[in-house]
């Protein structure tokens, strides 16, 4: 049984259920402060369960929505993979369908390198968001012959 911490913060989900807003505002009812129960211990344990789990509040969010440049980006993959598909590892410091080495990966998608690993674990989804964070500051020169045949340099 889950009880909210804020009941008038709900999101109008029925008894109490986790939200995807943020998990801090549930917390389980064994932890609801009960009478003679040390509120200091229930603040302690709401604040301990927001910070050691993992929460989709915290983390940067992908968008659900296609990458404005997906067209390109699905071009570039193309020439890129190798055959390999969007889960490429071949051992040559390059993962992933859009060929990212590490620098890269932990640059523009940090919180998908260290949750998941390197690109050949991410979606093809996440793979073009990160890729269009790049772009943002770079272009397609990461690229820059696969992005020339596409007609993008």
């Amino acid at each position: 049984m889950l009880r909210r911490l804020h009941p008038k913060r709900s999101s109008g989900h029925a008894l109490g259920t986790r939200t995807s807003a943020s998990r801090c505002l549930v917390v389980p009812a064994a932890l609801y402060p009960t009478e003679g129960s040390s509120v200091r211990y229930f603040i302690l344990a709401a604040v301990a369960a927001c910070l050691l789990l993992p929460s989709s509040a915290t983390a940067k969010k992908i968008p659900k929505w296609h990458p404005p440049h997906r067209a390109a980006w699905l071009c570039i993959y193309s020439y890129e993979n190798g055959g390999y598909g969007w889960h490429a590892n071949t051992g040559n410091g390059y993962y992933g369908g859009l060929q990212m080495d590490r620098d890269f990966q932990r640059t523009y998608g940090r919180e998908l390198y260290y949750r998941k690993g390197t690109a050949d674990r991410w979606t093809p989804h996440e793979q073009m968001w990160v890729a269009e964070r790049a772009w943002r500051t770079r272009g397609f020169w990461p690229w820059p012959n696969t992005a020339r045949y596409c007609g993008l340099l």
